[in-house]
Parts: C-alpha cells; structure tokens; sequence
C-alpha cells in the first residue's frame, strides 16, 4: 500500500492543471450531490438531507447559529481535535516502513525456500547489492514466481574446486552471464555515448541497446508511450537501467528459446 500511495500521488504531480479541473469539478459535484457540508455548507442528517438551521441566542446575548440537534442539547459542543504533530507523523511514516521492511524480509525468506528442483532457475534477473542476493528466474514460472538466493554463496563457487556447489540453485555460469552482459552494456553506452547524448542509429546485431533504441522510438509522437493516457499513471524510472534490465530479461528469453528448439530437433 505504501509504494501504491506515493505512484497516485506522483501520478497526481504529474497531472497537468486541464485535467487536474476536470476531476476537481467531479468531486464538487459528487459532494454536493451526497449533502456535503464542505460543498452546501449546511451539515446534512444521515438520510443525506440537509438539516435547517435554528436561531438560538448565545450567552452574549448575540444571535448564533445551530442546528436542531445542537439547540436541543444542553452540553458543550465538542472541540475540533489538533492536527496531529509532525512529531506523531513521523512515528506513524516511521512504524508503516518498518511493517512493509518486515513483510518484504518474509517474502524474501520464502522466495528462498523455494522448490529449486521442480521449478530449477533459469537466469539472473537483477542483483539486489544492499540485500546481498539474487532475484533469479525459475524454469517453467511466469516471472514473477522469481526465487531470491544469496549472491555470496553463488559467487563463492568461483572458489570450488569443481566450480559449482551443488547446493546453490544459481550455477557458476549463470553468473558469469549476467555480469558479463552488464559489463557488454556499459560498454555499448560509453560507445553509443555523443556529446552526452545516445547515438542509437544502425546498431550492431547483438547490441544491448536494442531495447533503449525501441523504446526511444516509441515515444515518437503517435506511439503509446508518447503521452500518458487517461486511464494511466507516470512512473519515474531510471532510463539506463530499465533498458538493461529488459534487455537482459529478453536475451534470456531467447537463448532458452534457442536451447528448447535444439532439444526438440
């Protein structure tokens, strides 16, 4: 819930003031509709009807106006509550990240626990260096069934004397694979690089750059990621790093593509 909230309220920045009015007058008119006090200014009975006000004489002597629950109520009325501190606020921010920072480490535990033999990894797909493990595709699952193991003990195989711990689900090569395509693509960015811009015209077959270069032409003007539609949302991302890792994500795709096809021939 936390990363949903701030994608709309980034989504909302990101709306231009056109469209930002167009839905601000739908609110007023939804409000008004339902007898809201805030849009009617007369407070409205649980029906949803709005509710006279009586004239009732204050202590002062002066008129004051109030409802008739209110005039027939002998007590005090109640005090608006103080905003809460930013003290308070702070805390609240502070105990909902450490909830979601728990719930992740539970899913990370499970994601390693994994069955690594009915569903065996298939590629890196990212490194988390903070965590210090690996989010690894799994052969027969969509994607998002990823497994997570321990980058140290998948690179400590460099160590063995067979080169492969056969208790790691990652094998030596898998990581040897994805390090080497992250150096083969800062490689092709600083040889693609143009007075600190990317020269993506005519590039070599192989390049790492085939993903950033279509999704450069896609946001020409006419293409869906020209404009943001009404029913979508913005989402900040680094470009470099998106372009890798679906350039990443679609090599994999293919080599196990190519491997299945020789198996079936």
């Amino acid at each position: 819930m936390p990363e949903l909230s701030r994608l709309l309220a980034s989504a909302w920045r990101a709306t231009s003031v056109e469209d930002k009015a167009a839905y601000a007058a739908m609110r007023a008119d939804l409000m008004a509709a339902a007898g809201d006090p805030a849009i009617s200014g007369i407070p409205a009975t649980a029906e949803g009807r709005k509710e006279p006000r009586k004239r009732v004489r204050s202590e002062g002597g002066k008129q004051a106006s109030k409802t008739k629950d209110e005039a027939a109520s002998d007590g005090e009325s109640e005090k608006p509550c103080p905003p809460p501190s930013s003290k308070r606020l702070r805390a609240a921010a502070a105990t909902e990240a450490h909830d979601s920072g728990e719930e992740t480490e539970d899913d990370d535990k499970l994601r390693m626990e994994c069955d690594w033999t009915k569903h065996p990894a298939a590629f890196i797909i990212s490194e988390n260096v903070k965590k210090g493990h690996y989010l690894v595709a799994r052969k027969g699952l969509p994607l998002t069934d990823y497994g997570v193991v321990c980058s140290r003990t998948a690179k400590l195989q460099r160590m063995a004397e067979s080169g492969t711990n056969t208790a790691c689900p990652v094998s030596l090569s898998m990581v040897e694979d994805f390090e080497a395509f992250g150096k083969r693509f800062r490689m092709d960015v600083h040889g693609a690089q143009d007075d600190n811009e990317l020269d993506l015209e005519d590039l070599p077959p192989g390049s790492t750059l085939e993903m950033c270069a279509l999704l450069g032409k896609l946001r020409e003007p006419g293409y869906e990621l020209a404009s943001r539609g009404r029913s979508d949302i913005w989402m900040k991302l680094p470009l470099l790093a998106t372009c890798r890792l679906l350039q990443l994500v679609l090599d994999a795709e293919r080599r196990l593509a190519a491997r299945s096809q020789r198996t079936e021939e």
